[in-house]
């Protein structure tokens, strides 16, 4: 994106938020594995996953020009990224797209002015009783996260350039100063010990304690 002339880069930066909530809708839906080898239809892909067919296929148009599925003659087929939201990929990664449509993690991102303002992360303004709380009151949106963490672990696994450390209890604490909320979550769900994870975002603070 650092090569686009700064008109492009404002618009693109401005509006992206649809981009990734439509990659978070699709990946919902599973629409990836509704794909094949053979390009198919919005007006197939709806059918098949109980969606509108034009608002499918806005949505879907808006990914394939960010290199997410290919639109052929109209009809849809499978990109090098799109393939990764298939369920059934050894990486896939639909669980962790998915994760990111869960509500509070907007409702956040919804508030960051205030947190710009006063400094105050809206993670624990949006989750009175701390995050594994919310998850209790709402399994399917745990399950979600749960589903995303393992997967998103096991990718990284297959990854030749992954490498895996054991990480005491007191240095997990610090690490999140450092390295990816969300490998820390990672490490956190799969392991036994106690861990203090905490998003370098601002608005999306929470806390992970267990």
């Amino acid at each position: 994106m650092t090569n686009l002339n700064p008109i492009t880069q404002i618009q693109l930066m401005s509006g992206g938020y649809y981009l990734s909530r439509c990659l978070q809708v699709v990946a919902e839906l599973g629409i990836a594995d509704f794909i094949s080898d053979e390009p198919i239809s919005a007006a197939e892909l709806a059918q098949s996953t109980g969606s509108h067919p034009e608002a499918l296929g806005r949505a879907l148009s808006l990914l394939c020009a960010h290199g997410v599925f290919e639109r052929v003659n109209g009809r849809f087929r499978h990109s090098a990224s799109s393939r990764v939201l298939r369920t059934d990929h050894p990486m896939s990664m639909r669980p962790f797209a998915r994760m990111f449509g869960i509500p509070i993690l907007w409702q956040a991102v919804m508030r960051l002015d205030e947190s710009v303002a006063t400094g105050r992360p809206m993670g624990d303004e949006v989750t009175p009783g701390g995050f594994w709380h919310y998850f209790e009151q709402h399994p399917d949106a745990n399950e979600k996260f749960n589903h995303a963490m393992v997967t998103k672990c096991q990718s990284q696994l297959k990854n030749p350039h992954f490498v895996a450390v054991e990480i005491s209890p007191p240095v997990a604490t610090l690490l999140p100063h450092f390295v990816s909320p969300l490998l820390m979550a990672s490490a956190a769900a799969a392991s036994c010990g106690p861990a203090a994870v905490f998003a370098s975002s601002p608005a999306l603070r929470f806390s992970f304690r267990r």
